[in-house]
């Protein structure tokens, strides 16, 4: 699961270790690597992180099976650098959100969603949980990043999409 703040991380890790029996390994009490390890050696558990765990991860084939992104990755505005960045867009009669926030919020989504396919072997479900991606005008940007394929709109739909991709069998 990708989070945009340690937070928010924190929040859910509390929730779902009250409704799962999975192992939940994250950087809430213990560094990034440490946590990606525990995960690697750990069949079934879920692995959670913030910033560090969009880009650079490698989980090829059974590893990694999906990639939850709880919100769309857009950077915190107000620190300084965003701020002159903005400015300096202002000052040419652009619009930051739409020049820089998006632009630079979809490259990051693409990030969070390439840990998942990595080789051409590689299969399993991104679950973008954040609404504005069909909500808002912005969010066709987005999907229109990512490799074409389905879309579910309900959870329903989803473990029926992934039951299927991962060839698992009702019994």
């Amino acid at each position: 699961m990708l989070f945009t703040s340690y937070s928010m991380l924190k929040k859910v890790k509390v929730l779902l270790e009250r409704r799962i029996e999975n192992t939940i390994y994250s950087q809430d009490g213990m560094s990034p690597s440490r946590a990606l390890n525990c995960y690697i050696s750990d069949e079934g558990s879920v692995l959670m992180g913030t910033h560090s765990f969009w880009q650079g991860i490698d989980l090829p084939g059974d590893l990694l099976r999906g990639v939850i992104i709880t919100r769309l990755p857009f950077a915190v505005p107000d620190t300084p650098i965003m701020e002159a960045k903005f400015e300096r867009l202002r000052e040419a009669g652009k619009n930051p959100f739409i020049y820089l926030q998006i632009p630079e919020a979809v490259l990051k989504m693409k990030q969070g969603a390439g840990r998942l396919l990595r080789r051409g072997t590689d299969k399993g479900i991104v679950a973008i949980l954040d609404s504005r991606i069909k909500t808002k005008g912005y969010g066709a940007t987005f999907t229109d990043s990512l490799p074409r394929c389905e879309q579910a709109l309900s959870l329903k739909d989803l473990t029926t999409k992934y039951m299927k991709l991962m060839n698992i069998n009702k019994n």
